[in-house]
């Protein structure tokens, strides 16, 4: 398909940004006009005298000018399929082929030797979104880490060698990121191989994970008094303070207080329930009166959403934008944490030790390990879990408040 030089001169108001609602106000002309998608540089929309929208790319390849056919709106596929066609079709000319001609000989662009980006959209669409609780961090991870290296490279040219390397990149940062990043990459190829049939043989075969150092960190009473004193004028959200605070006090994982809905806790029983933890278990966490005032505050802070800790972005809505409540991501806690690690003047310390400080404290207290363990939803020894179905959440609930007035005085707050 080679285009012609369009034969009318293409007037503004067929500019604009191609939503659904807009496309199907869109009526027939006495002619065959073509619309420009205004947001996405070479997509356009064409509408027969029939009524027929089809969605087309414009693009030049060894400088001569090209036209891609996609699909009928509304009947082979959407705005969003079209769009994800869009990003196929450049990345394939980025790569040096001709999207135009692959689809003359009969291979869809999506199957002429996928790359690398295509890979990672068929894994997290088909294998981690099903399969994984935590399929937003493998997302995350290949996007910041794999795609800028690799994003022009097709699947099949991915050797050892290009894993390796790309370990030791990120190893220089962490070596429990990089772990994590070659099980995550582990997972893909070997999906490539035997669900998709991408690639003959993954290259990660071979690659062994890093022993990591066991981490054993945890906060004495004076950092603990630092950190709470110094947290009130850190450079952070309020709630993001408050929330920092509530870890400490219900020792329960970030990510649980991150994608927390407040129709899941209950201040005038005192408890917060947790439908979705790592452990696949639900949870019922027993509310200080020390958790108590700061989920109070927490409600303050955040004004409608349904979400303890809504994303910030939500206060930069246009006044015209429909407001999509959301909650923060699993990593905001992190990053408001280490950005303000100078300014707390303690040595290196984690989210996950506020954790660990608040385990290490109540056994100290001589709170028995077990009730402690049952705190912090760890799972017991599988027979227990066979024959035992007792919750201990009142023994649950003492030992948290005992926690609680233990953290008032150590903080100054009693």
């Amino acid at each position: 398909q080679t285009p012609t030089t369009c034969r009318y001169k293409m007037d503004k108001n067929r500019r604009f940004n191609f939503t659904d609602s807009a496309i199907k106000k869109l009526k027939p002309e006495n002619k065959r006009v073509e619309y420009i998608d205004a947001s996405r540089k070479g997509l356009r929309l064409r509408i027969t005298t029939t009524g027929t929208k089809s969605f087309i790319y414009r693009y030049k390849f060894n400088g001569r000018s090209r036209l891609l056919t996609f699909g009928e709106y509304g009947i082979d596929l959407s705005l969003e399929e079209a769009v994800e066609r869009l990003a196929a079709a450049r990345i394939q000319i980025k790569n040096k082929n001709d999207p135009g001609e692959i689809k003359q000989r009969g291979i869809s662009i999506e199957k002429a030797e996928p790359l690398i980006p295509d890979l990672i959209t068929e894994y997290i669409e088909r294998h981690a979104k099903p399969n994984k609780k935590t399929w937003k961090y493998d997302q995350d991870m290949l996007q910041k880490d794999v795609l800028p290296r690799w994003k022009y490279k097709k699947a099949k040219d991915i050797n050892t060698r290009d894993i390796v390397l790309l370990l030791d990149k990120v190893e220089k940062r962490s070596v429990s990121t990089r772990n994590h990043l070659h099980s995550i990459l582990s997972k893909m190829f070997k999906f490539a191989v035997n669900n998709r049939a991408m690639i003959d043989q993954s290259p990660c075969i071979g690659i062994d994970r890093v022993k990591e150092a066991t981490r054993e960190r945890w906060l004495y009473d004076f950092e603990i008094c630092i950190f709470w004193f110094k947290l009130n004028n850190a450079g952070m959200s309020e709630y993001l303070k408050t929330g920092l605070k509530l870890l400490l006090v219900t020792g329960q994982r970030r990510g649980e207080l991150s994608s927390a809905l407040w129709k899941n806790v209950d201040l005038d029983k005192a408890e917060w329930y947790l439908p979705d933890t790592k452990n696949g278990q639900e949870h019922l966490v027993p509310l200080s009166s020390l958790a108590i005032e700061l989920f109070k505050q927490l409600k303050e802070q955040t004004r409608d959403s349904a979400y303890v800790l809504p994303s910030p972005h939500l206060h930069i809505k246009g006044p015209n934008t429909p407001v999509i409540d959301k909650p923060v991501t699993d990593r905001a806690l992190t990053r408001a944490l280490a950005n303000n690690r100078d300014y707390f003047e303690l040595e290196h310390f984690t989210v996950h030790d506020l954790r660990r400080t608040m385990v290490t404290k109540m056994n100290e207290l001589k709170i028995d390990s077990k009730i402690v363990e049952r705190v912090v939803n760890h799972l017991p020894p599988k027979i227990e879990r066979t024959y035992n179905h007792y919750d201990y959440f009142p023994e649950k609930k003492v030992a948290l408040e005992i926690w609680a007035d233990n953290l008032k005085q150590i903080s100054g707050e009693s």
